[in-house]
Parts: structure tokens; sequence; C-alpha cells
């Protein structure tokens, strides 16, 4: 779920770069049998995607919003918000007042949040302002519903125990590499729990861009959505223009 920046093109994912990441725990002497089973289903599943995706395009929104759309509903009303920068620079939610259900995108995903582009910052911000809504149940962008903000609070303590790890070693002009090399997840890990899949995916989707970001946001860089990713392979088919009524308020 994404609130919609004014005037960006969207940008396909490279499959192949997609592919050659995946395909290189395969070769890796380290990666566990079992896991590689679930890789190889993955690498299937993956190149159906693909094809099932030949031909399409991202249609661009009809009503976009700057910081609140409601859709007025007498029975469901729903409030689109935009709290602030997050896991991406747009991310929004959905807020159900009367029903007191929250829908979070990619704010909010279990059980290894997703930490690619994230503003550590304002994420914990944004993590604030969601627990002040008073849901009593929150479906995040991936995983179970939540009944309350004990996995938020977890959350918010990881991302500040990796800020604190790494601001004062980015101030001090360490490189990042070997910040990375410094930097303690045993913290974060026990918050999670220290399973099989926590061990196996948390080091490359949270904790290894966290430090990153960390990094930047330390020293006053630029965070950029989707760096270092590979260039997109698969050429979009056109789009039609944006007749998009952009709300303001």
């Amino acid at each position: 779920m994404r609130r919609a920046p004014n005037g960006t093109k969207p940008q396909p994912s490279s499959w192949s770069g997609t592919r050659r990441i995946i395909a290189k725990l395969l070769e890796d002497p380290s990666t566990a049998p079992d896991r590689k089973e679930r890789i190889k289903k993955a690498l299937v599943q993956l190149d159906n995607i693909k094809e099932d995706f030949k031909g399409t395009y991202i249609v661009p929104p009809t009503e976009t919003f700057e910081r609140e759309l409601v859709i007025d509903d007498r029975e469901v009303p729903v409030r689109m918000l935009y709290l602030g920068r997050a896991n991406t620079g747009g991310d929004a939610l959905a807020w159900l007042p009367k029903q007191k259900i929250l829908a979070s995108g990619d704010i909010v995903v279990s059980p290894i949040p997703f930490g690619f582009g994230s503003y550590p910052g304002n994420w914990v911000e944004t993590l604030g302002k969601i627990k002040q809504l008073g849901f009593t149940t929150l479906v995040p962008g991936h995983g179970m519903p939540m009944s309350d903000g004990s996995y938020l609070d977890k959350l918010v303590a990881s991302i500040k125990d990796i800020q604190a790890q790494v601001a004062p070693l980015a101030k001090a002009g360490m490189s990042l590499e070997d910040v990375k090399k410094k930097v303690d997840f045993s913290k974060s890990i026990a918050l999670f729990g220290d399973s099989p899949r926590m061990r196996a995916n948390a080091q490359s989707l949270f904790f290894e861009p966290m430090v990153s970001n960390a990094y930047k946001e330390a020293r006053g860089e630029r965070i950029i959505q989707g760096e270092g990713s590979p260039p997109p392979d698969v050429p979009p088919d056109e789009a039609p223009p944006s007749r998009a009524i952009r709300h303001k308020s």
C-alpha cells in the first residue's frame, strides 16, 4: 500500500537479478539442505510469476492524497492515512475508526520486517502514531493479524538498537563495511525469536539494509528508494497517462 508520488514512473523489479541472488544460496555450501529445497521451489515460483506478468503494466491511480483521504461509508468509513515515512517514503495505511481495524501495509511486516529503503528515525515516529490510533486489530503487510502493539514495540526497540550502535561509528568516520562488522544483532534476534527462519532470512531482509540506512541517516546522507537494486531487465508495457484527482488534505 503506497501513497502515490506525483510524476513517479513505476519501475519493475529485476527478475534475473532476483533469481541470481536466490541462486547464489544454492551454491553456498553453508546453506542447509532443507533450505536448499525451499529455494528450488522458490525459483520455480519466480519463473512462473515472470510468465504471469508478461503483457501487464501498472495502471496509474484515479485518486491520490497527501495526508488523508476519507471514504465516508455509513457502516464502514475508511480513512486512508499517510503518517510519515517508514519502510519507504510513501507508506500509506487504511484505518477503519468504527471497527478499530488498521491495515498497515509494509510499515509492519512479521515475523521478519523488511528494511530495504527504510527511514529508521521516521519509521519509529510513524509506529508511535500508529499505536496512538488505538487499534484492536492490525492487519500487517505480511504475517498474521495482531491484536495489540507488542510487535510494534519490538520493531521500535530493534530499530533504536541498530541506530544506537551505528550512529557513533558512522559519525566517527568509519566505513560502512567496517560498521557492518561491528554491529551486534543479538538483542534484536532475542526480540523477534531465534527461530530457523529468523536466522536464515533476517540478515538479508532486515539487518543489513537497516545498518546501511542507519549509517546514511547518521551521516545526513540521502536514502534512495531502490538503491543497489539491479536494473530492470523486463521493460514494462506503456502505461496510460495519469489523470488522478489529487487530494491535499
